[in-house]
């Protein structure tokens, strides 16, 4: 972000100072005062462009699934056929849970709903949600993110 302040600055300073006249020694601000309001001047501009950045980034981080990434399967994988059969690993032993209520609170947690949203689109108290799908994961003899 401050290259970019400066960056901007200093071709603004030299259009409008140097190459405009907008700058003279008897104009009452030093060469220093004027180029750092050209700063000042390029700074939210700069900023905007920072914000909207970090705005995509945090987006493009929130569409990648965080069990997805646990499991090693970042978008930013090297070999996309390693990618695709890793996924598809992982999307079988998803299926091979064999209680359906278990599959969609455990979908439904990894879409960032709260327990107690869960709770409520189950059709079931938070306490149920909360000891259900552990309990029933180690039945299966793994953990409640653990879909091998």
């Amino acid at each position: 972000m401050a290259e970019d302040t400066v960056s901007q600055a200093v071709l603004d300073f030299r259009d409008r100072a140097l190459v405009g006249g907008g700058w003279r020694p008897d104009g009452g601000a030093c060469l220093k005062t004027y180029f750092v309001g050209r700063c000042v001047l390029a700074f939210p501009n700069a900023y905007r462009k920072w914000r909207v950045e970090q705005w995509h980034r945090q987006h493009l981080a929130a569409a990648e699934s965080p069990a997805l990434g646990i499991a090693g399967l970042s978008s930013c994988e090297q070999d996309p056929a390693d990618l695709a059969l890793r996924r598809l690993s992982l999307w079988q032993g998803f299926d091979d849970i064999p209680d359906e209520r278990t599959k969609k609170a455990i979908l439904l947690q990894e879409a960032g709903y709260r327990v107690e949203e869960i709770a409520r689109a189950l059709g079931e108290p938070t306490g149920n949600v909360i000891r259900g799908v552990p309990a029933r994961q180690r039945r299966r003899g793994g953990h409640a993110g653990d879909h091998r």
